[in-house]
């Protein structure tokens, strides 16, 4: 399933954007509603009509919009979303390992391939169907014993730390298999560590299937089993216990049009992240900062990591 869309609305048109990119997909026009305003006959693009047939058919696509950012003084146009060129399933044959920003190498596994090899590879479930129909990962490397966590992915950060701080507490039994997008979001982390120029105090990646909460609910979503989710408790000195740390952590994440007011706030970020969590969704009991690229699964995966593939 690919990320999700989002709607764009200002002064000019009604655009379906790409997830995680300041690109549309399609658009409809604005038509300015003509009035009468102090005696004189103008036109109010902020009135305008379109079709609803159009933007309906938005939200029948598998990837439907979940936020939308309205600026109604901007009439500047999007460009155009070309979609990257995707690497197919059988390409997936030519890697033999996945290389992190460090340098670090891992064995790459195709979990399609490999599952009948590796019996202990089908207890981390890839593949397997959640509760809304998307699919778990396909494509994971290797984990062979506990002092590979201390490899470093980048500059600043090890594996171990994307790693979930509960699964390390309650003991890890070898082989251990992640996702390769904690790759990518890895280096993203590193970016936005430099940004910060401070460290970053991580307590949650990659959740694999005996993570507790996915013990007790095998088909449980999370953003976390696809090594696409990292949270984290502190930048620097800064302990993240309140909203203002929350909007401090984001206005460095998202570029702008960032919609932080809803369910799983969204926008655009340079760095991959699609996805915050809001004060709401803990519950106002502000503890972290959650981000995450979405559930990026299957041949997308490869895409994903292109760059770290060798």
């Amino acid at each position: 399933m690919s990320a999700s869309t989002w709607i764009k609305l200002n002064a000019k048109a009604l655009y379906l954007m790409q997830g995680g990119t300041n690109e549309f997909i399609e658009k409809v026009d604005l038509v300015p509603k003509l009035e009468l305003l102090a005696g004189a006959t103008v036109a109010t693009p902020i009135a305008g009509k379109f079709s609803l047939n159009i933007p309906a058919r938005w939200f029948k696509r598998s990837d439907a919009p979940g936020q939308m950012a309205i600026n109604l003084t901007d009439t500047s146009e999007p460009s155009a979303f070309k979609p990257p060129t995707t690497l197919s399933a059988t390409t997936s044959s030519t890697f033999k390992t996945i290389e992190a920003p460090s340098g670090e190498e891992f064995d790459f596994i195709d979990s399609r391939s490999a599952g009948t090899s590796d019996p202990r590879l089908a207890d981390f479930q890839p593949n397997e169907v959640l509760n809304d129909g998307t699919l778990l990962p396909r494509y994971y490397f290797k984990v062979n014993e506990f002092k590979d966590f201390s490899k470093k992915l980048t500059t600043n950060f090890t594996l171990l730390e994307f790693i979930s701080d509960t699964e390390i507490a309650r003991g890890i039994t070898f082989p251990y298999y992640i996702p390769v997008a904690i790759i990518r979001l890895a280096d993203s982390m590193q970016k936005l560590r430099d940004r910060f120029n401070e460290p970053i105090r991580v307590s949650s990646g990659y959740r694999s299937p005996f993570y507790p909460d996915y013990q007790n609910n095998p088909s449980f979503k999370s953003a976390h089993r696809f090594g696409t989710a990292i949270d984290f408790v502190s930048v620097g000195d800064r302990i993240i216990d309140s909203q203002a740390d929350l909007n401090f952590v984001d206005d460095k994440v998202f570029d702008g049009s960032f919609s932080g007011a809803s369910n799983r706030p969204s926008g655009v970020s340079s760095l991959g992240f699609e996805f915050s969590e809001s004060a709401a969704e803990m519950g106002f009991d502000i503890h972290h900062s959650h981000l995450d690229m979405g559930y990026i699964t299957q041949d997308k995966e490869l895409a994903h990591v292109n760059a770290f593939l060798v």
